[in-house]
């Protein structure tokens, strides 16, 4: 399967195509549609990659620095440090 492909989506319990390639809002329970609430709708139009993009809010930037340290000295004896920015 290529990235950014559509992909065919079966009925699990016939192991046909569904018509159309999309789900029957019958088969679909009460809680699954529930989650579906969540889920942003596409606002990026055509057949990108992607279907969804958030907007930039800000132009800040931000640095982060992060840092680790590991020594062992042998089996029994380890050392760990850790430093965030």
């Amino acid at each position: 399967m290529e990235t950014g492909q559509p992909v065919q989506i079966f009925d699990p319990t016939t192991g046909l195509q569904f018509p159309g390639n999309l789900i029957p809002q019958s088969e679909i329970s009460p809680e699954g549609r529930s989650l579906l609430n969540f889920y942003p709708l596409p606002n990026v139009a055509g057949n990108p990659p992607y279907n969804y993009q958030i907007p930039i809010v800000s132009n800040k930037h931000q640095n982060a620095l992060q840092s680790r340290f590991d020594k062992t000295v042998n089996l029994r004896i380890r050392s760990m440090a850790t430093s965030l920015f």
